[in-house]
C-alpha cells in the first residue's frame, strides 16, 4: 500500500493533473485509488464530477464528524442528459475521491494554526479505517495539496506516515511527490520543499521522504532537432530550445534527493487545460494523445522503483 502528497511550494506545477492522471493509470494497472482534495481550491472534486459539492467532505473527517467510507464518492465525468432529461455520469473504476469544498477547507486553515491537534486528524482517520473496515482502504492513496505553503501540507505530511501503523501487507513507498516545471519561479520551489521536509523530520520525529520529482508543462519544439539539439540527451519529445538545459539542471541536481529520483518529463499541451474545463480526466478525454502517455511512462518510472504496490491487495 502507499499513501503520497503531492506537495509544492510554487503554483500551477500540475500537482492536481499529475495526481489524477496518476490514479487512472494506477487504476487500469488494477489498483485501487483513492484521491484526496485538501486542495482550498477543490479542483480535484470538481475534476472527478462534484462540481460545488455540499454534501460530506474531508473537512467532516478532519473534524471527527464522519468517516472516510461516509465521504468517500466514486469519481466519475459528465456525459450529457438522457431522454428523460437526467444527468448520465461515466463511473471510473477502481477510482474514488474524499471531496472537499472550498466553503468548509478554509475556516479549517485558520483553526489548524490554533490546534496543532488537528494536524494528525487525517493519518488518525486512515489508521482507524485500516484497522476497523479493511476493506475500504485503497491500494493507494493520494492527497492533492494546494499550491503554497499552509498547515494542509503538514497535514498531508503527517498522512504520509500512516501505514507506520497499519496491519502488514502490500507494497509500496509513502512520502511526498512534488512537480515542477522547467521555469525559474517553479524550480525555485524545490529546493524549499526539501528544506521543510527535513526540518519537518527533525521537528516532529516522524521521516516525512520526497519520493520522486516530476518535470511537467514542458514546452515543446517542431520540425528537425539541429545539430546541437542531437548532441543533448534525447527525451521522448522535443523539449523547445533552452529547455533542455533547465531540465538538466533538475535531473543533475534534484534526482539524489528523492528516493526514486525524477521522472521522465511532460509536455506542455492545450489537452490539460481543454480536460479540465470539460471536467474529464486526461485519459479519458483524449486517452491517445501524446500528453497521456507521458504521464504513463512517469509512473512506469516510479513503479520500476518501488513506488508504488506491483498488486492490489484484494488479489492477494
Amino acid at each position: 500500500m502507499s499513501t503520497t502528497a503531492y506537495i509544492s511550494m510554487a503554483g500551477s506545477t500540475g500537482k492536481t493533473v499529475t495526481a489524477i492522471a496518476t490514479a487512472c493509470k494506477l487504476a487500469a494497472d488494477g489498483l485501487t485509488v483513492d484521491i484526496v482534495d485538501i486542495d482550498l481550491q477543490a479542483n480535484p472534486t470538481s475534476w472527478m464530477g462534484y462540481d460545488e459539492w455540499n454534501g460530506p467532505t474531508i473537512a467532516d473527517v478532519l473534524r471527527g464528524k464522519a468517516s472516510l467510507k461516509e465521504v468517500r464518492l466514486p469519481a466519475r465525468y459528465y456525459l450529457g442528459r438522457d431522454g428523460d432529461d437526467e444527468d448520465v455520469y461515466k463511473y471510473l473504476d477502481r477510482v474514488r475521491i474524499i471531496p472537499a469544498s472550498r466553503e468548509s477547507l478554509s475556516p479549517l486553515s485558520v483553526e489548524m494554526v490554533s490546534d496543532p491537534t488537528l494536524l494528525d486528524t487525517l493519518r488518525d482517520a486512515f489508521i482507524a479505517e485500516a484497522h476497523s473496515d479493511p476493506d475500504q482502504v485503497a491500494d493507494v492513496r493520494l492527497l492533492d495539496c494546494g499550491g503554497v505553503d499552509s498547515p494542509f501540507n503538514t497535514l498531508a505530511m503527517f498522512a504520509t506516515t500512516a501505514e507506520e501503523d497499519f496491519p502488514s501487507g502490500g507494497s509500496g513507498l509513502s512520502g511526498v511527490i512534488t512537480c515542477s516545471a522547467p521555469g525559474r519561479k517553479e524550480m525555485e520551489g524545490l529546493d524549499p520543499l526539501i528544506k521543510m521536509l527535513k526540518r519537518a523530520s527533525k521537528l516532529y520525529n516522524r521521516k516525512f521522504n520526497l519520493l520522486s520529482v516530476v518535470p511537467t508543462i514542458v514546452p515543446t519544439a517542431t520540425g528537425a532537432p539541429t545539430p546541437g539539439e542531437k548532441a543533448l540527451r534525447e527525451y521522448h519529445f522535443r523539449p523547445a530550445t533552452g529547455f533542455h538545459e533547465l531540465l538538466e539542471v533538475i535531473e543533475d541536481e534534484y534526482a539524489g534527493a528523492a528516493i526514486c529520483g525524477v521522472t521522465p518529463p511532460v509536455r506542455e499541451t492545450r489537452h490539460v487545460k481543454r480536460a479540465f474545463n470539460e471536467a474529464i480526466p486526461l485519459h479519458f478525454y483524449r486517452p491517445t494523445r501524446d500528453v497521456a502517455g507521458d504521464y504513463d511512462r512517469v509512473v512506469e518510472h516510479q513503479k520500476a522503483r518501488g513506488l508504488w504496490p506491483t498488486t492490489s491487495r484484494r488479489a492477494v
